[in-house]
């Protein structure tokens, strides 16, 4: 089921199934924090009664409420809100699961890729225990099955941050290839046509942008990578080259929006063609295809003591 998004005067709604999340915007630092809670505690009230009039019910003991906000800045400098659902309190949280995703107070991903690291730990202590019994078959579609959808899961969202979760698919891949702890795993990754977890991230914005240029995104994404151009009237020679897309805050160069186009730049034309001619499906292919064959066979490195070179 896709996701639905509607707003009020001064929130907004995004329902998803049985799952409902509501949004307030940037605190304001003028409102006092009974100005807020009152604010809030009505837009409850409101959301209550439709429940309550439409014969449904809200599991309030459930219910959580985040304030997202910069590392720099301590919770106690945060307004503390009262907030409550039909007169029962509304517990304030640093985490919360949202639809499989652990989301932080800062918006870190630290927390969801401790959890994905754990899940993966976990899978790979199993095809340890089964690489001497199991063949690569078997423990390819295992390591498919309980490793990679991981990895794929909202990755666009905390795929900035690879760096842990590589050493532990490449732990993976050497147990599923019957190799030594220490060999080399670009080679073990084009053997098995899988993708490294960086590449992985690389391949689903480009999946992304190919259903962007394709307006089969929701309306929020609409005009995401829009070019801007100089608007003054001087005839200079960049006039007609589009400016770079540069992030206003430092906090938003993990963002897709601005790092989608650099990874447009590091495309070759061949892979730029296939957004305009191929289906979803046969870019997919042709993409992954492109990334696994740029893996190296051979090391290349001078007395290498993994090799024996």
């Amino acid at each position: 089921m896709n996701d639905v998004v509607c707003s009020s005067s001064k929130f907004n709604f995004i329902l998803y199934a049985d799952d409902t999340t509501l949004g307030a915007p940037l605190l304001s630092t003028t409102d006092t924090e009974n100005a807020l809670s009152t604010d809030i505690n009505t837009e409850l009230n409101r959301i209550f009664d439709w429940l309550c009039v439409n014969k449904l019910s809200i599991n309030v003991k459930k219910t959580k409420f985040i304030i997202h906000h910069h590392t720099q800045r301590h919770r106690n400098t945060l307004p503390k809100l009262n907030l409550n659902i039909d007169n029962i309190p509304i517990e304030q949280v640093q985490t919360f699961n949202f639809l499989g995703v652990i989301i932080e107070e800062h918006l870190n991903w630290n927390e969801h890729i401790k959890r994905i690291s754990l899940k993966i730990s976990r899978t790979t202590g199993v095809l340890k225990r089964l690489h001497n019994i199991l063949p690569i078959d078997t423990l390819l579609i295992m390591y498919n099955a309980l490793v990679v959808p991981h990895l794929q899961y909202g990755i666009l969202a905390w795929g900035f941050k690879t760096s842990r979760l590589l050493k532990l698919q490449k732990k993976a891949i050497r147990i599923v290839c019957k190799e030594k702890y220490n060999a080399h795993t670009e080679q073990l990754f084009k053997r098995l046509n899988c993708l490294r977890i960086d590449d992985i991230f690389i391949h689903n914005t480009m999946k992304f942008y190919y259903r962007y240029i394709k307006n089969e995104l929701p309306s929020y994404f609409k005009d995401f990578f829009t070019e801007r151009f100089p608007t003054h009237q001087y005839a200079t020679r960049q006039q007609n080259i589009p400016l770079p897309n540069t992030p206003s805050r430092a906090s938003s160069q993990n963002s897709i929006r601005y790092y989608i186009p650099k990874v447009l730049d590091t495309m070759p034309n061949i892979i730029k063609d296939k957004l305009h001619t191929h289906s979803f499906q046969g870019f997919s292919r042709y993409l992954k295809m492109y990334l696994v064959n740029n893996y190296e066979i051979d090391c290349h490195l001078p007395n290498c003591y993994v090799c024996g070179r």
